[in-house]
């Protein structure tokens, strides 16, 4: 039987009516899409091809910069409860009737207890097999994937790259400049884990190419770490920037010089 169709509110196609809801929460998705990437035309493009956020200075291909300015600059948040509330409405049947497992769980109702118990059963016997359970990388397939890996490194494409820690919060000496560039800068326009390359600077004063890390007891004692700092140093001087390392136990001992250092370094052109 032939499904009746309905008219799309939004791009007016017609939609089968079972679909419309769905239908309706992917063009507002598009509408907003397209409204972030107006961003691109007040963004900076950057000589490696990416464009810089002209609010955070952070870097992003064309296809992420609309993306990033949406959900950290623009309505993304309202957007996104836009669509979670569409999605809850999916969930209503034409009655008005709530899913009759909406909200349930295998603790509170019985039903869902059983199914689960079944489920688990059928895994146990091995009568059903996990789709994650099923693949095992051979030993090809896991220097192809390691290869490609360092390759994006190399080429500035991994997500993570400037990455310095997962919650990417200040650790308590960065915290503790933070309140020194506060109170004692006269240049107050720095940029907190700006990414440069594959590195991430603590403190970059991006319009004066400068940059200032502070450095914690961990710099001195691991001999990786020692050798990623003398690469980063070398990357940041071959990009024309200069940086200022201030060793945490140092500054802390003798801040008034120290600071006093650090703001010259700043301001002198």
């Amino acid at each position: 039987m032939k499904r009746r169709k309905v008219i799309c509110k939004i791009c007016n196609k017609e939609i089968a009516v079972n679909m419309i809801q769905r239908h309706e929460v992917s063009c507002l998705r598009k509408i907003d899409r397209r409204k972030s990437l107006s961003i691109i035309e007040v963004s900076i493009l950057l000589e490696n091809g990416k464009y810089q956020c002209n609010v955070c200075s952070k870097e992003y291909t064309q296809k992420g910069i609309g993306t990033h300015y949406w959900l950290k600059h623009g309505d993304g948040i309202p957007h996104l409860e836009k669509i979670h509330e569409q999605t809850r409405k999916m969930h209503v049947s034409n009655r008005g009737r709530s899913s009759w497992n909406a909200g349930l769980t295998a603790k509170t109702d019985a039903r869902i207890a059983k199914s689960a118990d079944l489920v688990r059963k059928k895994y146990e016997s091995g009568e059903i097999t996990p789709s994650f359970a099923g693949k095992k990388h051979t030993e090809e397939s896991k220097k192809k994937i390691s290869e490609r890996q360092s390759l994006a490194h190399k080429e500035g494409r991994a997500w993570n790259i400037g990455q310095s820690r997962w919650n990417n919060k200040p650790s308590y000496p960065e915290q503790y400049f933070m309140q020194v560039i506060e109170n004692e800068f006269d240049d107050k326009q720095y940029v907190r884990e700006f990414s440069l390359g594959r590195f991430a600077l603590d403190f970059a004063w991006v319009h004066k190419k400068k940059c200032i890390e502070i450095d914690g007891k961990q710099h001195d004692e691991l001999p990786d770490v020692r050798e990623r700092d003398i690469r980063k140093n070398e990357f940041i001087k071959s990009s024309g920037w200069e940086v200022l390392r201030i060793k945490w136990k140092v500054l802390f001992k003798d801040p008034k010089q120290w600071i006093s250092l650090a703001n010259n370094f700043i301001n002198k052109t």
